[in-house]
């Protein structure tokens, strides 16, 4: 795996990416409303990055880092087992 994400990663280095973080708590109320096949996220706009970092772990889950910029100034990082990540060709034309 380590080496195909390497190269995925690789040639998707200028994509910007919209992710979504899922939620894993939930009230007894959230419970009871949920469907069983629906995957809730902590909020319903999605953020914004390039995956700027990324280590695979022992459990061969990977740990994301995404910036809002190519720089790095601020990592976000986050399991890829976590989130759910798009491609939205509009976000990425200059």
């Amino acid at each position: 795996m380590n080496n195909s994400f390497e190269t995925w990663v690789s040639e998707h280095k200028d994509i910007s990416f919209r992710y979504w973080i899922h939620k894993t708590m939930f009230t007894p109320y959230e419970e009871d409303l949920k469907d069983k096949d629906q995957i809730c996220t902590e909020c319903d706009e999605c953020s914004y990055g390039y995956i700027v970092d990324y280590t695979v772990l022992p459990n061969n889950d990977v740990l994301i880092g995404f910036s809002e910029s190519k720089e790095a100034d601020y990592i976000a990082y986050y399991k890829l087992s976590d989130i759910d990540i798009n491609y939205c060709k509009s976000d990425n034309e200059d």
